[in-house]
């Protein structure tokens, strides 16, 4: 436990990271009292394959798939193409998400390459990095009817009133303090929360909404939160084995983490 913890005091954390929330507006579902309220009055937002609903009759959400389908052009093609231009059925996904609890990664993510200060005295050097977690992308897109992780985000925004939400990625640039003949290396601990989705199928056409009976429920996933207070470091060379030709760069692996281990 000592020398993990001289291990921290050794590498350099990052003072100038802060997180904080986009300023760009995340999209906020239209609150209605239930599905009935929608083909009563909200028809014309149907019609927008970007629009979600929360239904508070079921404290469930209601959003078209995040796939290439229900893209406007298609949509305008498929009514052009039926008959006397009857509008198509549209697919729909009402779902929820169980929140059960932030998740701070259990080692180090190696998120840039390696660089070094071959010349002259101590010095400042600028890293990118960049973090994707493909392991959680795959489950979604493929296991949950296309919904994609933009509408877990609204979905999560809204239940959690913090202003982040869940993304694919991160990524940014720090300067790191290395010193002669050294190289240096970015590492990141980031921040998941464990959700829990569930979902049901709905079709609507002429006004009318058609809803499988039941939700089916998916495993829980990590996802990763957007502008979190995520840990970034700088590693020098000198004090601990860096990853500069590993695989891992930038990916996650929760079966096997990465840990920061002294030089002999």
């Amino acid at each position: 436990m000592l020398s993990y913890l001289i291990l921290l005091l050794l590498v350099l954390p990052v003072p100038a990271y802060s997180a904080t929330p986009s300023d760009v507006p995340r999209p906020k579902p239209y609150e209605v009292n239930s599905i009935r309220d929608i083909e009563l009055n909200y028809d014309k937002l149907t019609q927008d394959p970007d629009t979600v609903f929360y239904l508070k009759d079921t404290k469930t959400f209601l959003a078209r798939p995040e796939s290439a389908e229900n893209s406007p052009e298609d949509l305008d093609t498929l009514a052009r193409r039926s008959w006397f231009g009857r509008k198509p059925v549209q697919d729909w996904v009402e779902y929820d998400i169980a929140l059960e609890r932030e998740v701070t990664y259990p080692g180090v993510i190696p998120v840039s390459a390696c660089q070094s200060q071959q010349y002259g005295g101590s010095g400042s050097v600028t890293f990118s990095y960049s973090l994707k977690d493909s392991l959680v992308i795959e489950p979604v897109i493929q296991n949950v009817h296309k919904l994609g992780i933009g509408r877990y985000g609204i979905a999560y925004d809204y239940k959690a009133q913090h202003g982040w939400g869940l993304t694919a990625s991160t990524s940014g640039s720090v300067t790191c303090s290395v010193g002669p003949g050294q190289k240096a290396q970015v590492f990141m601990t980031p921040t998941f929360v464990k959700i829990v989705p569930k979902l049901r199928m709905v079709k609507y056409k002429l006004k009318k909404f058609v809803t499988d009976p039941d939700f089916t429920t998916t495993t829980s996933m990590n996802m990763l939160v957007e502008n979190a207070k995520n840990r970034i470091d700088c590693a020098t060379s000198d004090v601990v084995e860096l990853f500069c030709k590993s695989e891992k760069i930038g990916t996650p692996d929760w079966k096997n983490p990465s840990q920061l281990r002294f030089v002999d």
